[in-house]
């Protein structure tokens, strides 16, 4: 006697990320405590506030509550000033929108971070 064994049809569950988004460091140079920062998705914003993927809790160092955002797009990081008090500067120049790259010196407010 033979038997056929059959099999269930099933379609398997596959999870694609929509885009790699490699990761980029922002490390503290001149900040209170040792400070890197580890920007890992689309768009990575960092400020004073709680509601930021990046909290810097300084007070009195003129960080505004949503002050910059990182983006990875298809052609790199780009850092956006999010209409911050103080500022926001690449290579110390005063910034709305910059392409970033390894070994920029990015100040937002008055604390220095460098790209890895």
């Amino acid at each position: 006697m033979f038997w056929k064994k059959e099999e269930a049809p099933y379609e398997p569950i596959v999870q694609v990320q929509k885009k790699f988004v490699p990761a980029l460091y922002i490390c503290g140079m001149n900040t209170p405590e040792c400070t890197q920062l580890l920007i890992d998705k689309e768009t990575f914003t960092i400020g004073s506030g709680r509601d930021n993927d990046g909290v810097l809790e300084f007070p009195g160092l003129g960080l505004s509550r949503q002050h910059c955002r990182i983006e990875c797009g298809d052609n790199g990081y780009t850092l956006t000033d999010l209409k911050s008090t103080n500022g926001t500067y690449v290579n110390g120049a005063r910034i709305q929108r910059q392409a970033l790259k390894k070994g920029d010196r990015v100040t937002i407010a008055t604390l220095e971070f460098t790209v890895e």
